[in-house]
């Protein structure tokens, strides 16, 4: 508790209320310009709330650039180079216990964002969009093929596996940050590196194909092996995490009180 109160508290600090209103404007913006594309798409056919968080969430240009870049963005200021955090730092008992609470705070940041985004989604689909929860007429004209799974099930699938890879890049973000101590390096590389996996999944290479982020995000809504795809890619974000983790402690441990930004 006294760890979740302390990422809270450097969020808080770490925020301006400016800062949050750019973001959420670009967000309540950005949806209302896709919930008309999606409108556009039904042709007649009923639709429902569910089939708008689909189109969201289970979208390759919405996940995997438009999110990624806000999450990014709203995450910078928690840079571990930052003049903050260094004061931050001191005023921890320890390195460890400081890189911890960042870390969580990068979770609880992922949370927020998602939530809000859903809560919009939400809002929108109110007075046009049903809420039943079952597949729609629009559903199974985009795909005939769906199983007996509930959407509300797919959805909160598909909510973990993006929290889980948001919460991942801003992890990846945050230790290359701690060892090249530069924000905007470490942004770059980050961005970089869902770029090159995006290159590898549209490519389809062989190889590696099956270990890029977009594999284990976009995830065939409804189709049989559902629960056995979560549990793969599940497992998958785990490691990922796990060994960023691990480099991210290592540069805490060895972190200079007196660096600054390069």
């Amino acid at each position: 508790m006294m760890k979740y109160n302390r990422s809270v508290q450097i969020i808080k600090t770490q925020f301006k209320a400016s800062m949050i209103y750019l973001i959420a404007g670009f967000i309540i913006i950005f949806l209302f310009v896709q919930y008309n594309r999606f409108v556009q798409f039904s042709e007649g056919l009923h639709q429902n709330v569910f089939d708008f968080l689909l189109y969201i969430f289970n979208d390759y240009y919405n996940v995997f650039f438009y999110l990624l870049f806000v999450y990014l963005v709203t995450i910078y200021p928690l840079s571990p180079s930052s003049p903050f955090n260094q004061y931050v730092i001191m005023r921890f008992k320890s390195r460890g216990h400081w890189y911890r609470t960042c870390i969580l705070s990068l979770l609880i940041v992922s949370v927020l964002l998602l939530m809000f985004l859903s809560i919009i989604c939400i809002l929108q689909s109110l007075t046009t969009l049903g809420f039943e929860n079952q597949w729609s007429e629009y559903a199974n004209s985009v795909d005939e093929n769906r199983a007996t799974i509930m959407p509300l099930i797919v959805i909160l699938g598909k909510y973990i596996l993006t929290l889980l890879y948001t919460f991942t890049m801003g992890v990846i973000f945050f230790t290359v940050n701690l060892w090249l101590k530069n924000s905007i390096s470490s942004f770059l590389l980050t961005y970089g590196l869902n770029v090159l996996t995006i290159i590898i999944y549209s490519n389809h290479l062989t190889n590696f194909y099956s270990l890029t982020f977009v594999r284990h995000v976009l995830i065939r809504p409804g189709y049989h092996n559902f629960y056995n795809d979560m549990g793969v890619s599940i497992k998958y974000w785990l490691c990922i995490i796990i060994l960023f983790l691990f480099i991210g402690w290592l540069g805490a441990r060895k972190i200079d009180l007196q660096w600054r930004e390069k």
